[in-house]
């Protein structure tokens, strides 16, 4: 059981992490002290409105930028002092990613697209389509492999892009707003198969969203508010 497997393994954390851009003369705080610990196994988002500072922890805790105080570590990493190619192997090995937009290359077919993600790997270029060829089929999208982005559904888009994101079998999803482009039935199918591949894989994942709908399905709800933690909830979702 998945809930079982909870509480041990510390994926990633946070600690006492400020975050500031600089838009013109002016320092803009988007985090303003936030600690967090996530564990292996948990679905959680990160809720709150525009503004609220869940798109830039997302991004830390993505490793696709660093804090400008504070700690983060990712599977026991601290990224401040990482290389920028340790920390680009990482989210190549360990990290899955899930956009808002889908992010596909649209003159690629599915299984092109799913593929392109093992490109630096080493890896036969057979081996590359039967990994691709497994990642749609797990995702309901076997049937689709030879169709190019134009030809599919929102929802299809989005499970192409789950594919490329689980094929090289990461620890760790990190998915932007992954519904924010779906009708709610898509959405919370999409939704299901995360669930679902989180058990099956034993996989973390890490969402931004201020969708109802996900703050429904999902294991924990941690609200932020002007780049601070308003309130860190389970919700029991299995």
């Amino acid at each position: 059981m998945a809930e079982e497997k909870k509480g041990s393994e510390i994926v990633a954390e946070v600690r006492d992490v400020k975050k500031t851009y600089l838009l013109g003369r002016k320092d803009v705080f988007a985090l303003r002290g936030v600690s967090l610990s996530i564990r292996k196994g948990e679905v959680v988002a990160l809720a709150g409105t525009s503004g609220s500072g869940k798109s830039t922890l997302l991004n830390l805790l993505g490793c696709l930028d660093e804090p400008s105080e504070g700690m983060v570590q990712v599977f026991g990493v601290a990224t401040a002092g990482a290389s920028d190619q340790a920390l680009s192997q990482m989210r190549a090995d360990r990290i899955g990613f899930i956009f808002q937009n889908f992010n596909l290359i649209p003159v690629l077919t599915a299984l092109e697209n799913v593929e392109y993600a093992l490109i630096d790997r080493s890896m036969g270029a057979r081996e590359r389509t039967e990994s691709a060829k497994q990642a749609l089929a797990r995702v309901g999208l076997g049937d689709r492999t030879d169709h190019r982005p134009d030809e599919l559904s929102g929802g299809q888009r989005q499970r192409v892009a789950i594919a490329r994101a689980i094929v090289h079998k990461p620890s760790l999803i990190i998915a932007d707003e992954p519904t924010a482009a779906l009708d709610k039935q898509t959405a919370g199918e999409i939704l299901d198969l995360l669930q679902a591949i989180r058990r099956e894989m034993d996989v973390t994942v890490i969402m931004a969203s201020h969708d109802p709908l996900v703050l429904s399905k999902v294991d924990r709800v941690v609200h932020l508010s002007d780049g601070k933690v308003q309130d860190d909830a389970g919700r029991g979702a299995k």
